[in-house]
């Protein structure tokens, strides 16, 4: 993530060779500087087949009281955004069912999470069971292979949950 993909010639690079990759919002501070990131994005992916995916960060609050609304406001206006993945923190129910629903209601293809520990892991399995219209993707990291939204293992908490995961159709590992 930050500071590789805040790059939009990075991203794009990633995309045009037909790959996913998130543009790192958390590195872009200011509406202004995430608008135009994204809309220099959407230029250089112009032949890409690749929707941009954004990561945005529910722990910080400055930045989701503009980015989220920003998300909206530039897939209105048309710009080929097909997913958000939510890093830093899990919604609570009722706000994720709500940015859910606002999600299916924009057009958003996938909405994405990273949860930082089991019981966050559980909290997305029951939103994918509370919203079977929406497709989530569940990214995890664990902390103990490299990833810093965790300090818990890799494998144990998937492993312990992974009939629950693969019961969700709407649930992507």
């Amino acid at each position: 993530m930050t500071p590789c993909t805040v790059s939009a010639e990075f991203v794009s690079a990633i995309n045009q060779a037909g790959f996913y990759a998130e543009l790192a919002a958390g590195g872009l501070p200011t509406p202004r500087m995430f608008e135009s990131r994204i809309q220099q994005l959407a230029h250089l992916n112009s032949t890409s087949r690749v929707p941009i995916a954004l990561n945005l960060l529910f722990l910080n609050p400055t930045q989701w009281r503009f980015q989220w609304p920003a998300v909206q406001q530039l897939l209105s206006r048309g710009l080929p955004i097909g997913s958000i993945t939510i890093g830093a923190g899990v919604p609570s129910p009722e706000a994720a069912d709500e940015l859910l629903a606002t999600a299916r209601r924009i057009g958003l293809r996938f909405v994405g999470f990273k949860p930082g520990s089991a019981e966050a892991m559980r909290d997305v399995i029951e939103m994918a069971q509370r919203n079977p219209g929406s497709d989530i993707m569940l990214q995890w990291t664990g902390g103990r292979a490299g990833g810093h939204h965790s300090f818990e293992d890799m494998h144990a908490p998937v492993l312990d949950q992974y009939s629950e995961l693969r019961s969700c159709p709407n649930l992507i590992l």
